[in-house]
């Protein structure tokens, strides 16, 4: 608001007009103050510091007269002034516009503090929200942690057991290849000692007259080889066969485990009469509150998945509580003014 310099006061014109009348528009110092107020008409006039009045705000007065509005019609909802009242509204609901402010201030500020209690309630719920969702996201935190430790245990395994299937091979692979590999140099040097002994007797049997050969042909069978030794099948190495594991997706969830969701509390039928616009009254075990009595009867406006829920009693409205603390009322019974 526009401040403006202390002017005199305009009842006594000698002292300084430190107080402002917001009904007359005049400035008034302290002593002056005092003395209007003590007049009948003028007793619930208001006065503000002048330093705060803004001057170039009017109060609005009767168009139709050209008179200061002093009350309120409560029938019409309307400002009369004194001539007004007699004329149009003599038999109306009328009251002086200070016992107006008065009554409407204080239903205003009820229904401010109701408000701001309906405000408070929804912030703890938004609260709420939020704790659950961090929650929530430390859950799948620790989830995917003992998912990697588990996928971790099973690389340890599985490299463990390939490791010694892999080191299985290759001890047999060294125990057979280095006894075929005897076997075949045995074979090698047989070959050639039996090939030796089969040229002998060609270059004997070339060189030799037949009386000679006739009689050197016993000396001759005996050196050449035995054909049975050359049929002896050596022994084959074992065969290696790997048969790889099959699994299907439910065997490997068995192995790491079974990932799951589970869905988020709804409100299940706990009273399955009590439901959003059904009468509702406290319980006889419910602590009465905000001047809602047990006989009191009010509406359920919303009702959340924690059963808390939001009532609108005549006496309080946006009344705050727990499912269980209510019970239904049959519109029969019900009595709502």
């Amino acid at each position: 608001m526009a401040q403006c310099s202390i002017k005199s006061c305009e009842i006594c014109e000698s002292s300084p007009g430190s107080r402002f009348c917001v009904d007359c528009e005049q400035y008034f110092c302290n002593v002056c103050e005092i003395s209007h107020l003590k007049t009948k008409p003028c007793k619930h006039h208001v006065f503000q510091h002048a330093h705060t009045t803004n001057p170039e705000e009017k109060t609005p007065i009767c168009e139709k007269h050209d008179e200061r509005f002093l009350y309120f019609c409560n029938t019409c909802s309307c400002l009369l002034c004194s001539i007004c009242l007699p004329n149009s509204h003599k038999k109306h609901d009328f009251c002086l516009i200070d016992e107006t402010v008065s009554r409407k201030k204080s239903e205003l500020n009820t229904k401010v503090k109701s408000f701001e209690s309906a405000i408070q309630d929804a912030e703890k719920k938004v609260d709420a929200l939020k704790n659950t969702m961090e929650q929530f996201k430390d859950a799948t935190e620790i989830a995917k942690s003992k998912i990697d430790e588990k996928r971790k245990d099973l690389v340890d395994v599985i490299n463990n057991l390939s490791n010694a299937y892999l080191k299985e091979i290759d001890e047999k692979k060294l125990k057979e290849t280095q006894r075929i590999e005897q076997e075949i140099n045995k074979r090698r040097y047989e070959i050639e000692k039996d090939k030796e002994s089969i040229n002998n007797v060609k270059t004997s049997m070339s060189k030799q007259n037949n009386t000679m050969f006739l009689v050197s042909v016993t000396e001759m069978n005996k050196n050449i080889p035995s054909l049975k030794s050359k049929e002896d099948v050596t022994e084959l190495p074992a065969k290696v066969i790997f048969d790889p594991a099959k699994t299907i997706k439910t065997d490997i969830e068995k192995i790491i485990g079974v990932l799951t969701f589970s869905a988020s509390a709804r409100i299940k039928s706990i009273n399955t009469s009590i439901t959003k616009g059904s009468l509702v009254r406290l319980k006889p075990t419910t602590k009465e509150s905000h001047g809602v009595t047990h006989e009191s009867v009010g509406k359920l406006i919303d009702l959340y998945r924690d059963k808390s829920v939001l009532v609108d009693f005549q006496e309080y409205d946006n009344w705050t509580g727990m499912l269980n603390d209510l019970e239904h009322v049959e519109w029969k019974n019900a009595s709502l003014n």
